[in-house]
């Protein structure tokens, strides 16, 4: 499994991907099962499989009062992620920039340029 911990880490080789985006946080059931289709999609389509989920929650960024607690680490959640047949995730810092990013650019700055 590949583990990229910021933009600037992303390697050349990332996509093509079937990428899915989310905390994952607990990798419970639900989940799981977007993270197999993640993976079938990829094989269906002969591209490598990917996730990418965010270091810290959120909530930490946008509503600090609401931050939940967390019941594992990113890097726990990339081997859970693993288990799952996922080949590569991105645990993006995020951060007050990527907070402000509407979701036009944030499509356009990490998904298209960098994945």
């Amino acid at each position: 499994m590949k583990i990229a911990r910021s933009l600037a880490e992303v390697p050349a080789d990332f996509g093509p991907c079937a990428l899915t985006i989310g905390n994952f946080d607990g990798v419970h059931r639900g989940h799981r099962q977007i993270l197999k289709r993640t993976v079938t999609l990829a094989k269906e389509r002969g591209w490598k499989s990917a996730a990418l989920t965010f270091n810290p929650h959120p909530t930490r960024i946008v509503a600090p009062d609401r931050t939940p607690r967390l019941l594992t680490t990113p890097e726990r959640r990339a081997e859970l992620m693993a288990e799952e047949g996922i080949e590569q995730v991105l645990i993006l810092p995020f951060t007050h920039e990527v907070a402000e990013l509407a979701p036009e650019e944030f499509v356009e700055q990490v998904i298209v340029n960098k994945i």
